[in-house]
């Protein structure tokens, strides 16, 4: 909820809380990408991910697509 309503430090804040658990290491990647955080969003992408959260591997790629987007191809 608080993630989806834009308070993504509050919502960074409950789910420290419960971060043993993998689909919460994907939510933290979501919360701090939307904060533009995105090493440390990808950083908790590639944990989930590894505990075979399906939904952190697409998150990752995501992200991979819109680095690779953004790329100025001129330098």
């Amino acid at each position: 909820v608080d993630i989806e309503g834009g308070n993504y430090d509050a919502a960074i804040a409950r789910l420290k809380k419960l971060e043993s658990d993998a689909r919460t290491w994907n939510n933290l990647g979501v919360a701090y990408a939307k904060k533009g955080d995105a090493a440390t969003a990808k950083a908790y992408f590639e944990k989930s991910a590894q505990a075979g959260v399906a939904e952190a591997t697409h998150n990752l790629e995501e992200m991979e697509k819109e680095a690779a987007n953004s790329v100025d191809p001129t330098k």
